[in-house]
């Protein structure tokens, strides 16, 4: 389980070149922060395509896919059996996006990350997958009612933020159906690999993969 990330992993590692003091006073829970670090390889090996290929192949349940431009949301498909496999390729060609939640609990190095992570900030972390193909997009414009950190470990992806806060949303609430669109000043730009983003909850955004 080497992984260059890993080796001196921490808070202050996972925000910089921001400082935790900065990150703390100013962004968490606050606002949303967005880190262009312009070094491919800050991540390391933390998690690869080989390691996405392989986490499907342990896999004998099922992955979810989304696709925004379908409204097909939450497809689940078994990795078991032929048609499953085939069912997730022909999702993907359509500009779906392919999920793996909470591997974590199956990926050694993404749940050290996710223990190291919860002792520092006192607060549970998990990691949610997922892989998106040219021109796709997993999901419209929403909010969630959790902080999320975005790690871009391979390739690129084009994200809009909203500016100011719509909700401050309780563990509980979700988003219904109305406001599924941004609005306001919003943060536009492309997250490339190595990058990172916090988002609070009750920011509304979005996120789709370029050609």
């Amino acid at each position: 389980m080497s992984c260059r990330f890993l080796d001196d992993v921490s808070l202050a590692s996972l925000v910089a070149p921001t400082s935790v003091e900065e990150f703390r006073s100013l962004y968490w829970e606050r606002q949303p922060l967005i880190i262009h670090r312009k070094d491919l390889d800050y991540y390391g090996d933390l998690f690869t395509l080989a390691d996405f290929d392989s986490a499907l192949a342990r896999s004998s349940d099922y992955v979810k896919t989304a696709n925004a431009a379908t409204e097909q949301k939450g497809g689940k498909f078994s990795t078991g059996v032929t048609q499953g496999r085939e069912a997730i390729l022909a999702q993907m060609r359509e500009g779906g996006t392919l999920i793996l939640d909470q591997i974590h609990n199956h990926d050694p190095k993404l749940g050290l990350l996710c223990r190291i992570m919860a002792a520092e900030t006192g607060h549970k972390f998990q990691t949610n997958l997922y892989l998106t193909p040219p021109n796709g997009r997993g999901f419209g414009a929403h909010w969630d009612n959790h902080d999320v950190f975005i790690l871009q470990v391979v390739g690129s992806k084009d994200w809009k933020i909203e500016k100011e806060r719509r909700i401050y949303p309780a563990r509980m609430d979700s988003m219904g159906q109305d406001g599924r669109e941004l609005r306001g000043d919003i943060y536009s730009f492309r997250l490339e690999q190595g990058d990172l983003i916090y988002i609070p909850r009750g920011f509304g955004h979005a996120a789709e993969c370029g050609a």
